[in-house]
């Protein structure tokens, strides 16, 4: 007797539901919130997604997911004594975005819960929405000299002494004026200009914050110039300032934009996340539901921090057992192991079985 597999839904209605999912997740919903809606579970949703999001996807819920970080941290902060009255009367913080909007404000409810699901993570936000500030005319030239250094890019004296005086020119010679020669104000103009006219053919997409960070390390080590190197802004301070917390919006004020995934999250970058995720995993919930992960992201992202989507870091690592298991407690990873494997047998809604970590993807 052959064995028919148990489909819950219509083929019409999985389609329905699984555009629903992945509109849902380039708007940048919570993994929690489409799983809930679609009836499915946060392992069933990964699943979906690592199938039919690629690149171009991420980088759309990416970009939604910022502004709605922006707006809902900003809401929050205006709403910041009220907040602490509510949590010092024992209200959960992830429960708190749900009585702000009873009591009229105008909130993005789902982002404002994962925003407020870790005290230490809430005080960072706050602390970005806090602290305005304003650029320099240097950041931009610091921002360009350090992407045509990674690049390996040769300064053009005679393409930057074709457009001096260059905006901003002036406030850099201040800048250095005490600590540089004239040839070395040179040099830097002419590799300031040499990138800005590579980003004009497109020869050069952008430099990820790690590797900006690593760079300016490098030159300011550099025995031969140190004083010359000073004049660099950290990672930290062009985020801030011209990026306004976020580091793709201090590429765009540059010309640039954040590289590839591949490019954009070195193999530290994915451990780190990995070993954060897991020291913050408390306030989200259990390191077994891959929503969780997902609303810390959510959560680091509104403090600053870029961190490897949950399809990113899944198909780094292959599998999610993988994510968190470099950093978890034997005990602790026996018992999720177990889980895991069990969770595996279960026939999933919408795939018919595993995903392999190079499954193929279409948006």
């Amino acid at each position: 007797m052959t064995t028919q597999r148990f489909d819950p839904l219509p083929e019409r209605d999985r389609q329905t539901v699984s555009a629903q999912v992945i509109n849902g997740f380039l708007a940048g919903d919570a993994v929690w919130s489409i799983a809930k809606a679609a009836k499915m579970s946060s392992w069933e949703t990964m699943n979906l997604l690592s199938r039919r999001i690629a690149e171009r996807g991420e980088e759309e819920r990416s970009k939604a997911l910022q502004h709605r970080c922006s707006v809902a941290a900003e809401v929050l902060y205006q709403n910041e004594e009220r907040i602490w009255q509510l949590l010092d009367a024992g209200i959960e913080g992830k429960d708190i975005p749900k009585v702000l909007a009873a009591l009229g404000v105008s909130l993005d409810v789902e982002i404002a819960t994962d925003l407020l699901r870790s005290p230490d993570i809430f005080m960072d936000i706050h602390a970005a929405v806090e602290v305005v500030v304003l650029p320099l005319p240097t950041d931009i030239f610091s921002l360009l000299y350090v992407v045509g250094h990674g690049r390996g890019l040769e300064p053009d004296y005679k393409l930057a002494l074709g457009k001096v005086p260059m905006p901003g020119i002036d406030e850099l010679r201040r800048v250095l004026v005490r600590r540089s020669s004239e040839a070395q104000v040179a040099e830097i103009v002419a590799m300031v200009e040499t990138t800005a006219q590579a980003i004009r053919t497109g020869d050069v997409s952008g430099i990820s914050y790690s590797d900006y960070a690593d760079t300016v390390t490098v030159l300011a080590q550099d025995s031969g110039d140190a004083e010359l190197r000073s004049w660099l802004v950290s990672a930290s301070s062009l985020r801030n300032g011209l990026g306004g917390g976020f580091w793709s919006k201090a590429l765009e004020a540059a010309g640039l934009k954040l590289p590839s995934t591949a490019a954009r999250f070195t193999c530290a970058d994915y451990e780190g996340a990995s070993d954060a995720f897991f020291t913050a995993y408390r306030d989200f919930g259990s390191p077994k539901d891959v929503a969780n992960y997902d609303s810390w992201v959510t959560a680091e992202a509104a403090a600053g921090r870029d961190r490897p989507s949950l399809i990113a870091i899944r198909r780094y690592f292959g599998a999610w057992e993988s994510v968190i298991g470099a950093v978890m407690p034997s005990e602790v990873e026996d018992e999720f192991t177990g889980w895991w494997n069990r969770s595996r047998k279960r026939p999933s809604w919408s795939m018919g079985g595993r995903v392999r970590a190079n499954s193929s993807v279409t948006l």
